[in-house]
């Protein structure tokens, strides 16, 4: 029976046998925020599903996904039969490292399933899912928001709070070590709430598994001695994964553990946005600068234009020249740079037109600049370029002689702006 109920599955069959036999099921669709990560597209290619089975969510001012979009979109699944596979939140967006309401996602499914319509809830914490850790007392129970908040000047937000506090409900969760967890390539984590989803990509080879044996029966951890058969790369290399689980032992994942580690950058980044807002202001007669979302994380993005300038690909031109000096240089050691920075961009499909006119008007461009096919070679006009800061120092605060080294970023950040305003 086993083994005929295995033959008829989706990951024996195919996505087109499988519906192809079954007449009355439609393909099943994922929703994701328009803000999620590029790797959710290649997921759906390689799972067989198609990339037109993936549905964006549209999302808020403040690039968190819109829950009363992705109710549209469940109803919308529900009256034509589809069914969601899964809702994906995110803890913490690549480009923003704003979190997803995930509390919002649980109640929504609440509902949904009172009528019916039910569905898996992932949450993507490739980023920020280390965060938890701040949330978290050491017996494992949650810290509540006004505890946490002492230490902090903004953080946590009660948005904030309220989708960690939710962790708890959702299927499953993926992060990644080598970001907020200081580890080097190649760990990741899959947790599920229930481990038999693993069996959907187990596969056994007589060469390299004991078949005799029955994994079912064994306890976890001599389960996990035949972990090749559960990933995707089949034989995988343990170090990284053994100095994860070093790192958890030195520094436990609780608030008197990785916690103070990470506390660390949330107060340079706290730091940060302050002096952005500070400085601005002091700028004001030369440069327009703008932080155009809530900073939820460690993570804050801004975009500069020169004063009097109305045109968006100037203005992107600008932004690309002071990211020319902070980018890494593969012909020059990354030593002799005095500080490193990355960018990302506003899209025009991942923003909403209300939510991009009030950026490029908060930085003084006409919005009739921001053109779906652009008109000039360069292709500047299509998105809105931002620095971005990915704040994972914990001693960015520390001083040298007076000053942070934030203080002294900042410096050579408007050393850059009249390089660049001298090129016009």
């Amino acid at each position: 029976f086993i083994r005929e109920l295995k033959s008829r599955r989706i990951e024996a069959l195919g996505a087109a046998d499988f519906f192809g036999d079954h007449p009355d099921l439609r393909p099943p669709i994922v929703l994701v925020p328009a803000s999620g990560h590029y790797s959710w597209e290649k997921g759906m290619k390689l799972l067989g599903f198609g990339t037109r089975q993936l549905r964006k969510v549209r999302v808020d001012s403040n690039m968190r996904m819109d829950l009363g979009h992705l109710e549209e979109l469940l109803e919308q699944a529900r009256s034509r039969r589809r069914p969601v596979l899964a809702v994906v939140g995110v803890l913490g967006t690549t480009e923003f490292g704003t979190i997803d309401p995930i509390e919002g996602i649980v109640r929504l499914r609440e509902t949904t399933r009172s009528r019916g319509q039910d569905f898996g809830i992932h949450v993507d914490g490739a980023w920020g899912g280390y965060l938890a850790s701040i949330f978290r007392r050491p017996d494992g129970t949650m810290e509540p928001r006004e505890k946490i908040a002492r230490r902090f000047r903004y953080f946590p937000s009660e948005a904030v709070h309220a989708a960690f506090a939710a962790l708890a409900e959702v299927d499953s969760i993926t992060v990644d070590p080598h970001k907020l967890g200081y580890v080097p390539y190649a760990a990741g984590a899959f947790v599920a709430r229930n481990r038999e989803v693993i069996d959907f990509i187990a596969q056994e080879a007589a060469y390299v598994f004991d078949l005799g044996e029955k994994a079912r029966s064994r306890p976890t951890g001599e389960k996990l001695r035949d972990l090749g058969k559960y990933v995707l790369e089949g034989s995988k290399a343990g170090a990284a994964a053994a100095s994860v689980y070093v790192t958890h032992k030195v520094l436990p994942l609780h608030d008197e553990g990785f916690g103070l580690l990470l506390e660390g950058t949330i107060r340079a980044t706290e730091y940060l946005h302050e002096l952005v807002m500070r400085r601005r202001e002091a700028l004001a007669d030369r440069y327009r600068i703008t932080i155009p979302f809530v900073t939820d994380s460690n993570l804050i993005c801004f975009a500069v234009n020169p004063r009097g300038n109305r045109e968006l690909a100037i203005m992107n031109r600008f932004g690309r020249r002071i990211f020319e000096t902070l980018k890494v240089d593969s012909s020059r050691p990354i030593q002799v740079k005095e500080f490193i920075g990355s960018y990302t961009s506003l899209v025009r499909d991942n923003i909403q037109p209300a939510e991009a006119e009030r950026i490029l008007v908060e930085l003084g461009i006409d919005p009739a600049t921001f053109v779906v096919e652009p008109r000039d070679p360069e292709r500047e006009a299509d998105h809105i370029f931002l620095l971005r800061h990915t704040l994972m120092n914990p001693w960015l605060l520390e001083e040298d002689e007076g000053r942070n080294w934030l203080d002294r970023y900042w410096d050579y950040l408007e050393s850059l702006l009249v390089s660049a305003a001298a090129e016009d």
